[in-house]
């Protein structure tokens, strides 16, 4: 799944300068790209959690899901975009052998658990629009049942992900020099010893990560659109035309940032993914091996593919920064949130001063509005008065 370093060079003997500068790759454009996007999806995700957490009314199951997708978006954001960072600045690894297996290993499962989470809104959507009565008779979408399907995701990922735990390995070179040596390390795969090789284990991981998800995605979305836009067979039973089409309206929204949703993930991450199954089946290096070029020649395509990779990679980290921008921007309920929890004291300010311009505004309007209330009060004063003297006499 993860790329594996590897990095010829010519040592000179007599500085050791040029040792260090011969491993900077020094992509600072990809280093410059990820700054903005690291930000915003910190920034966003955080913000969502923050305001789940803040309004009661906004925990339902549903909402859980967006909460886990949230948190897997930021596990991404804080993990593995600083290491691709990393990566585009030196192959050379700093953080040691913990770091090399588990840095990996949150990056895959987090991605995983994306999908595997956006999977399952879609088939929750699926559900609720083409069987209404399903949650009634299947409690598996209440808040305990999404509770317990957010933890199956989890565990599955982490399960179908295991393998990186055992093949990435943390190894070194030693360069001497004329006062001491200088050992650098690299972070690996080594598949020599796994069970499994890494041409299956790639076919393994784009099936039950990627394609079983998005073929899952299409038939719920193709079906849901069906429903909606060709009948509404499913909603006869409600009290009212005009409740019947209003739910059509709101199932309606909610499946197309759904649906927007999934078609993100689609576009960020199926080239990146698309890429890792060519070479975790070393169709790249086949290729290049086939048209027997000059060594130069190969280290110059290899270098080009590495840069494409990284790219790639930026493309999929892209969407867990636009997650929580999408379904913020589109939902009317997260929007007036964002607005209580940034400008609470100044939102009641501004209600307090409409409130009383609204006033003012009628009273100029109705400028004998007023007097007349007072001439009505004063009249049933007056009125109340002589009955009771009436009454005393």
């Amino acid at each position: 799944m993860n790329e594996t370093n590897t990095t010829h060079i010519n040592i000179p003997s007599d500085l050791e300068e040029k040792i260090w500068k011969s491993f900077a790759i020094n992509n600072f454009v990809v280093i410059g790209l990820y700054i903005p996007v690291l930000i915003v999806a910190a920034t966003a995700n955080l913000l969502f959690i923050a305001i789940v957490i803040k309004h009661r009314y906004m925990r339902r199951a549903s909402t859980y899901l967006l909460i886990n997708l949230s948190i897997a978006d930021l596990l991404i954001t804080l993990f593995a975009m600083p290491s691709a960072m990393w990566n585009a600045y030196t192959p050379l690894y700093s953080l040691g052998k913990f770091g090399c297996k588990i840095l990996s290993y949150i990056e895959c499962v987090s991605v995983s658990t994306s999908i595997l989470t956006i999977t399952a809104m879609s088939l929750h959507r699926y559900f609720a629009i083409t069987k209404p009565l399903f949650g009634l008779i299947y409690p598996s979408f209440n808040r305990c049942g999404t509770i317990t399907l957010i933890i199956f995701l989890w565990i599955l990922s982490m399960i179908i992900f295991s393998p990186v735990l055992w093949v990435n390995q943390l190894e070194e070179d030693v360069f001497p020099t004329f006062s001491n040596d200088i050992i650098v390390y690299y972070c690996k795969e080594d598949w020599k010893d796994f069970i499994i090789s890494r041409n299956v284990m790639g076919i393994l991981w784009f099936v039950f990560v990627f394609l079983i998800p998005g073929l899952i995605m299409l038939f719920a979305y193709f079906t849901m659109g069906k429903v909606l836009c060709c009948g509404t067979q499913f909603y006869e039973d409600s009290t009212s035309t005009y409740q019947r089409e209003r739910l059509i309206r709101t199932r309606k929204k909610v499946a197309c940032i759904l649906l927007l949703l999934a078609l993100m993930f689609a576009i960020c991450w199926m080239p990146h993914h698309i890429a890792n199954l060519l070479n975790d089946t070393d169709v790249q290096e086949g290729d290049l091996s086939d048209t027997n070029p000059d060594e130069n020649d190969v280290q110059n395509k290899l270098i080009k593919l590495k840069d494409l990779k990284r790219y790639l990679l930026l493309l999929g980290h892209l969407n867990s920064a636009l997650n929580p921008i999408v379904y913020v921007a589109l939902s009317k309920k997260f929007r007036k949130s964002i607005q209580e929890l940034f400008c609470r004291g100044t939102c009641e300010s501004q209600k307090e001063l409409t409130r009383v311009t609204i006033m003012k505004l009628n009273t100029l309007r109705n400028p004998y509005t007023q007097d007349s209330r007072s001439t009505t009060t004063h009249a049933k004063k007056l009125d109340e008065r002589d009955a009771s003297n009436g009454t005393a006499h």
